[in-house]
């Protein structure tokens, strides 16, 4: 049916302005950047489109991707990504992230996690994955605590005095400026998430999907 209202809307939006359904699927940190003045812009340019958002972990906008439930994704890798299948839109530094008394330098090295309690996303998701790669690398366990599957929830436990955790700087920016959480950046070595936009391969983007995924470029670099 989906597919149908896509097909209808390009046989319409070659006639005029883009117009018809945009399914966006986005990392939940990504979310909270991006949704204001992603939304606010397409009303303004593209009044016509319908833009649709779904938010979750890299994993479940991969998928979402992969089955056509989503026209667009943005999601993360802790890789560079192949050249022609995604579109790095931003990259964003992990960071250790503590409640707002902890005692931290600006820049800390990984080995610091050691018997620090953790709160990070359950096995799988790819914060979890960069983070226990690079501590194997330099033959640090990681001491996890908690396993939460919402940044929102690891961040007030995190503020509560719970644990520490890591996440990518869009995600914790705010709070760490209005003093809800310290952060510091970590080296040796330095953790970076890319973030990436892609759209489904399961059919060719409408007109109108292109106009978002511009308008998607255009915020994302306002607010990398």
């Amino acid at each position: 049916m989906l597919e149908i209202e896509r097909m209808r809307a390009e046989v319409t939006s070659e006639r005029q302005s883009p117009s018809g359904p945009v399914s966006l699927g986005m990392l939940a940190s990504v979310a909270e950047r991006l949704i204001p003045a992603l939304v606010l812009q397409v009303q303004a340019s593209f009044p016509d489109i319908r833009l649709r958002v779904r938010e979750g972990f890299s994993a479940q906008v991969e998928a979402w991707l992969a089955s056509g439930e989503v026209d667009l994704g943005i999601f993360n890798t802790a890789r560079a990504a192949r050249r022609g299948a995604f579109e790095p839109l931003f990259s964003s530094p992990l960071l250790l992230v503590g409640p707002p008394n902890a005692q931290l330098n600006s820049v800390e090295p990984l080995r610091v996690l050691e018997g620090r309690g953790l709160i990070l996303p359950a096995t799988g998701n790819n914060i979890r994955r960069t983070v226990e790669e690079a501590c194997a690398r330099i033959h640090v366990m990681p001491q996890v605590i908690f396993e939460l599957d919402s940044i929102h929830s690891i961040r007030r436990l995190v503020a509560a005095g719970v644990g520490w955790s890591l996440l990518p700087e869009h995600a914790v920016i705010e709070q760490a400026a209005n003093g809800q959480l310290k952060v510091a950046r970590i080296r040796e070595p330095a953790l970076i998430q890319h973030i990436l936009l892609a759209p489904t391969r399961r059919w060719q983007p409408s007109s109108a999907a292109k106009a978002v995924m511009r308008i998607v470029r255009e915020v994302g670099r306002a607010v990398a």
